[in-house]
């Protein structure tokens, strides 16, 4: 109906209000001591499933849920389940004393007192499970009749697996997609197949199969021997991300499949993904390229099929007009390029299993790129994981640290100096007299001073780090991390400070990109736009005889006061130091005189800054909150 339930892994069970699926509210939240993996419900009661136990909660008030019981797995680790009438069916796996996969069906007809019935533990391996008149269909593509439920009993088996499933009647709908006839559950066969390849989860409304993976697969299935794709939704991003943006214009690389998108961010609230690209290649599916911009190209990374150049003059129409490939370590065997790095006429290809670790790429005619050198293969320079070009030199994050490359002479790059850190560097930025370098396995960003590129030296870290992308805006160095965005102040690189966060709980970040007054971070599961204001921003004060700020420690209140000479949207922002909004409001005014307050009972002490936007003018004042 209008509930959504989510199992949310350590954020428990999750309760939204859907009455408005634009804007979906968030009822409750029950974080239980197991991580919820699977939840299902029937009537008032969700059935909650972690690695250890099955939690039961009465639903009954979806704004406040209550515990019922906890039923403790005899062993773990559960997976998913189900639930039919007066019993739960949840999938398990164990690895000791011996290895073990299979079923636990539990009897909730007291729910107060669930009690195992019956297992089956000597299936393959199962995660997803459905039970339909007496038998249950799992992952590994067994059926297993639990009309007795005490006695479970497997009765067929189909090789190739189920995978994730929906049941309608006589036919178990399988990712693929696959359709199975499952009339008779002893002897299940195959009754037809689409070859788009659909993977993940499925629902099934009329005579329509909607598969979700990274977006929608729409088929129609009226006719089930035959299933063929009629409609498709992709998200503008997926695992393993990068973007860039200019000119109202994001650019986003993504995975599963390799492609592009562009995205029109001119309305950061309302963002439009203009078109998509998808790269045809010869390799695997689990990369993303990486990706440069200059002017109206793009130049895209795409593996075993070298380098590829995109014209986005047209953002609604991406046209790839230029290709160049990458020699092999062996002319059997072509190159990966993996990183990129364009400067002025010349792209910078950071390649593995090549002849040339770093290769030098003449774009000066973007339809017509050609190698025109590179930094042979040797022991002293093997292998390039990231890199970024400054001036005359390329400087490149490498598996024994930093390496520096002097292209004055792009015909004739000569490898100069390196600094010794680490057995993996990346990724890596360059600014100024400055190089950035992440490396993974000390979790620590390194700060270099290269001002002499021949001898370069280590002036600074940032620790406990796992960095996946850089990007330089001004004096700030803003890094894409695990779980979220860090932002440090390099006024005086060796002694940078710490100056903003924001956080993406539950999700890695593997690109950033900042432009002007935005970030723009690119996650597991989407885009992000996040406004910085800036320690910079923060001490310059508009003053206006419209604005006055008034503050009054009594209750901890911020009153202030502004006038309006036409109706306006007014926006209220209330910025603390290090260049977070703690508190926003927007209002629809009309002309005259208006009073605001904001409370600050549970704002921490301290200075903030008060910025007032209307459609005539901007003023921003500095607030001083104590106890």
């Amino acid at each position: 109906d209008t509930l959504l339930f989510l199992a949310g892994y350590d954020r428990g069970l999750l309760i939204y209000s859907v009455k408005m699926p634009e804007q979906p509210i968030l009822l409750a939240r029950y974080r239980t001591s197991d991580p919820i993996w699977d939840v299902v419900v029937q009537d008032t009661l969700a059935f909650c499933v972690g690695s250890y136990e099955m939690t039961i909660f009465n639903v009954a008030d979806p704004e406040n849920p209550w515990v019922v019981s906890v039923w403790l797995a005899p062993w773990p680790f559960l997976l998913r389940l189900d639930v039919m009438d007066d019993y739960v069916y949840i999938t398990m796996r164990r690895s000791w004393p011996s290895t073990a996969m299979g079923i636990y069906i539990v009897d909730v007809s007291d729910p107060v007192h669930p009690i195992l019935t019956g297992q089956l533990l000597t299936l393959p391996m199962s995660t997803a499970i459905v039970i339909s008149d007496g038998f249950a269909y799992l992952y590994s593509g067994s059926v297993v009749d639990v009309a007795d439920p005490e006695n479970p009993t497997l009765i067929a088996q189909v090789y190739y697996g189920f995978r994730e499933m929906c049941l309608d009647g006589d036919l178990l709908y399988c990712s693929g997609p696959k359709i199975m006839d499952i009339s008779d559950p002893y002897s299940p066969f195959l009754l037809g197949h689409g070859y788009q390849g659909a993977a993940g989860y499925l629902a099934k409304i009329g005579n329509f199969l909607y598969g979700a993976w990274n977006g929608v697969n729409v088929y129609d299935v009226s006719e089930p021997q035959l299933p063929f794709q009629v409609g498709e939704f992709r998200l503008s991003t997926s695992l393993k991300t990068r973007v860039m943006a200019a000119n109202n214009l994001a650019v986003v690389s993504e995975c599963y499949p390799p492609g592009i998108s562009i995205i029109d961010i001119a309305d950061p609230g309302n963002c439009l993904v203009l078109d998509s690209y998808e790269f045809l290649h010869e390799s695997d599916n689990s990369w993303s390229p990486q990706i440069a911009l200059q002017g109206d190209y793009l130049y895209a990374t795409a593996k075993d099929s070298g380098l590829r150049v995109l014209d986005i003059s047209d953002p609604t129409n991406i046209t790839e007009i230029g290709h160049c490939p990458i020699p092999g370590s062996s002319p059997n065997s072509p190159a990966l390029v993996m990183n990129i790095a364009v400067q002025g006429e010349y792209a910078f290809l950071g390649c593995r299993r090549s002849a040339y670790p770093l290769a030098i790429v003449n774009v000066a005619d973007p339809a017509n790129p050609f190698l025109v050198s590179g930094i042979p293969n040797s022991t002293s320079f093997n292998y390039v994981l990231d890199l970024s070009v400054n001036g005359a030199y390329v400087y490149c994050g490498a598996n024994s640290g930093l390496k520096v490359v002097d292209v004055s002479n792009p015909y004739d790059p000569v490898y100069i100096a390196q600094c010794s850190l680490s057995t993996y560097c990346e990724p890596i930025c360059a600014s100024g007299d400055y190089v950035y370098l992440g490396d993974s396995p000390n979790g620590t960003l390194w700060i270099i001073y290269v001002a002499n590129p021949y001898n370069p030296f280590v002036v600074g870290q940032c620790p406990e780090l796992s960095v996946s992308d850089i990007s330089i805006y001004g004096n700030y160095v803003f890094l894409a991390e695990t779980q979220g965005l860090r932002i440090l102040d390099v006024t005086e690189p060796a002694n940078w400070q710490e100056v903003g966060y924001y956080r993406t709980p539950y999700m890695d970040c593997y690109g950033v990109d900042a432009e002007g007054g935005s970030v723009y971070l690119a996650t597991q599961q989407g885009m992000w736009i996040l406004q910085f204001y800036g320690m910079a921003v923060a001490e310059r004060t508009v003053k206006s005889n419209q604005a006055r700020i008034r503050i009054s420690t009594v209750g901890r209140r911020i009153r202030y006061t502004y006038s309006l000479q036409h109706d306006s949207r007014v926006k209220t922002s209330l910025i603390d130091i290090c260049g977070r909004v703690v508190r926003r409001i927007v209002a629809d005014e009309s002309a005259g005189t208006h009073t605001q307050e904001i409370a600050g009972t549970d704002i921490p002490s301290g200075i903030y800054f008060l910025r007032l936007e209307t459609e005539e003018y901007c003023a921003l004042e500095k607030v001083v909150l104590l106890k």
